[in-house]
């Protein structure tokens, strides 16, 4: 039996461009306890976690953010401390489709766009350094082992 051959294998008919759905619980660093313990999709778990899910929603999207300010803390921009330089969001190129509060304690999930596989697989590495990165900034913990 010769090797297979022809017109239909010389061109892949199929492109197979996963997205990736990130789940992640925020932790208090002192206790390795949860942030909260809200119900799935509460929208006061997203109000409690808004700065921390913008960010990483920012930091994630082609888009120009602002510095992180502390904004609860000072009165107006010139008295807020310089942030940190690891703690600036840097656009990674990665289009977030949605974020929202999954079901168990602190438990999150961030839904990235579709790319080619490969190119996923990057992304999906870029995506958890980049939740890493802005929940230490945030003074948080993060654990990729949900429930």
């Amino acid at each position: 039996m010769g090797a297979l051959s022809g017109p239909h294998l010389a061109a892949p008919s199929l492109l197979l461009a996963p997205s990736d759905q990130v789940e992640f619980v925020l932790l208090h660093p002192s206790s390795s306890s949860p942030v909260d313990s809200y119900p799935y999709s509460s929208a006061s778990a997203l109000d409690a976690q808004a700065s921390v899910l913008d960010q990483i929603a920012d930091t994630l999207q082609v888009r120009t953010v602002p510095p992180l300010q502390n904004k609860g803390e000072c009165a107006d921009d010139a008295q807020c401390p310089p942030e940190p330089p690891a703690c600036r969001a840097q656009a990674m190129g990665i289009g977030v489709v949605q974020y929202h509060k999954e079901a168990a304690p602190g438990q999150y999930e961030v839904s990235t766009d579709h790319y080619p596989a490969l190119e996923a697989c990057d992304k999906l590495l870029l995506t958890r350094e980049a939740i890493v990165g802005v929940a230490r900034c945030h003074g948080l913990d993060v654990t990729f082992l949900p429930k």
